[in-house]
């Protein structure tokens, strides 16, 4: 989903508080790693947060049944293989010698414990209310029973937040579980340090090998510049998110490497129709989008890494059509449409985005651009939480923000942003309503054949730019600096990059 944070119970930060010690070592051991990445973590329990700031940590600590390799494609992980029964039957068949790192195997029971949590979860439901139940048939046999055909099924137990958690520890002590989480993957928790730190340690026992790299240490920090300087000094091995104005001087350093390439994220623009008003017509909206000059927006903030937007859904999901084409520049023609609309003389409304630099710049280029047709775009940088928080109340105007497709499956952003019955916490804050679109969703939904889902998908991008209500901007690049002595880094377009695959030389 849109990577949004949780808010966990005082009683986890106090027990997290006082877990224990980090390693030892000095930076140059090559068994040690050190991370920069900008946003704090706000959960380690992946049922109590979808924030790619959280999956980025604990999606290398615990595992789910299935992954996505580097072809996008759905491959067995906890599960060794499964079987469709029927339209609504789907079988898994479990590896038989997988451990959670408290020396506790990992059976059918924990895994169906599991996706029952994720469907109670105020957090991250969405990602598994298809599901009408399921059963733990034997010891390491998994039957999930649907409400309905759901195409997309495999791909969404890949999504991080549906990792695997013991049964037995959660049931002892969930509180004690969310602070220091137990999971089977190929790192466990030592220390988590909010605001400041997490420190994890190799899983001697994990089921496809011990990680090479034996302590990991993700260091918080926001600031753009902060992170790369620290890379170049070589207090850390690995920037996250690095800004597109680093990337060409990360690319002229010997010292250093860079991977810039396509991710699963979108920049776009929430038009909250809602309130009524000038955002609820039709003409102004239709303005809105063709005064915005894309290219001008990557050229200035993502210095040329990324491309213009067609769709919510981005073009290395499945589902993406390329017979949806990004709306082109075009200011005369959007005088016209605001010229027919009901407020010729333009309006005042609010911009929000979150406090990041990169999308603070772009707010204040969109501002500039909406100014051209009269339309006087007053912005509001809120703290990144504040914002989450706000847009359930639905007092905003124009939201500027980034949504991630973490199932790979481009249902997976249709569902939540277009959605009538969707939360804005879901996705959903324009607050869009239109029957027809719900109606292919529900459709889609239910193809397996993913040439078929994806011709239904083009009606919801069809009815989607008739609507407007988000404008995609660009589909940014994921940009990771790092030491030249780091070797095997992949990124995983979710952001659960795997480390077990790294080695330092």
């Amino acid at each position: 989903m849109k990577k949004r944070g949780s808010i966990l119970l005082a009683a986890i930060l106090l027990l997290t508080l006082a877990a224990g010690c980090g390693p030892k070592g000095g930076k140059e051991d090559a068994s040690e790693l050190v991370i920069g990445q900008a946003a704090d973590v706000s959960a380690l329990d992946p049922q109590l947060s979808n924030a790619i700031a959280s999956v980025s940590v604990y999606g290398n600590m615990f595992d789910t049944l299935t992954r996505i390799d580097e072809n996008n494609t759905v491959v067995p992980h906890l599960a060794e293989s499964w079987e469709q029964v029927n339209d609504t039957t789907t079988v898994f068949h479990l590896r038989k010698d997988v451990t959670f790192s408290n020396g506790e195997k990992l059976t059918s029971a924990d895994v169906a414990f599991t996706i029952e949590r994720v469907i109670d979860s105020p957090y991250v439901s969405y990602a598994l209310d298809f599901i009408d139940h399921v059963e733990a048939t034997d010891e390491y046999t998994v039957t999930v029973y649907t409400k309905e055909a759901f195409g997309p099924i495999l791909a969404h137990f890949s999504i991080p937040y549906t990792g695997i958690v013991p049964k037995s520890e959660v049931e002892k002590d969930e509180a004690a579980f969310s602070a220091h989480p137990i999971g089977s993957g190929a790192y466990r928790l030592v220390e988590w340090k909010p605001g400041d730190r997490v420190t994890l340690e190799a899983n001697e026992t994990y089921f496809l090998g011990a990680p090479s790299i034996k302590h990991v240490t993700v260091r918080i920090m926001p600031e753009n510049s902060q992170r790369f300087i620290a890379l170049e000094a070589g207090e850390i091995d690995i920037a996250y998110d690095i800004a597109p104005n680093d990337v060409q001087k990360a690319e002229k350093n010997d010292k250093l490497q860079v991977i810039n390439q396509e991710s699963m994220a979108v920049m776009y623009l929430t038009v909250n129709q809602s309130k009524g008003g000038p955002l609820a017509d039709a003409n102004v909206r239709k303005a809105m989008e063709l005064a915005i000059d894309k290219q001008a927006i990557i050229d200035a903030v993502a210095y040329g890494y990324g491309s213009q937007a067609a769709s919510v859904a981005p073009p290395i999901c499945i589902g993406y059509s390329d017979n949806i084409k990004p709306a082109q520049y075009d200011l005369e023609q959007a005088k016209e449409y605001m010229a027919k609309s009901g407020y010729p003389d333009g309006f005042t409304c609010k911009l929000w985005t979150s406090d990041d630099s990169i999308r603070i710049e772009a707010s204040n280029i969109i501002q500039n651009q909406l100014a051209q047709i009269n339309i006087d775009a007053k912005i509001e940088i809120l703290e990144y939480g504040t914002l989450l928080s706000a847009l359930d109340q639905g007092d905003h105007d124009l939201v500027y923000e980034r949504w991630t497709t973490d199932s790979g499956d481009a249902y997976y952003t249709l569902y939540a942003l277009y959605n009538s019955t969707c939360t804005p916490y879901e996705g959903n804050d324009a607050f869009y309503v239109n029957p027809a679109v719900d109606q292919y969703i529900q459709e889609a939904r239910q193809m397996f054949d993913i040439a078929q889902r994806t011709e239904k998908f083009e009606q919801v991008y069809a009815a989607a730019a008739e609507d407007l209500p988000y404008i995609p901007v660009y589909y940014p690049y994921n940009s990771v600096a790092m030491s030249t002595r780091v070797q095997g880094f992949t990124l995983n377009p979710n952001g659960a990059h795997q480390l077990r695959l790294i080695s330092v030389a």
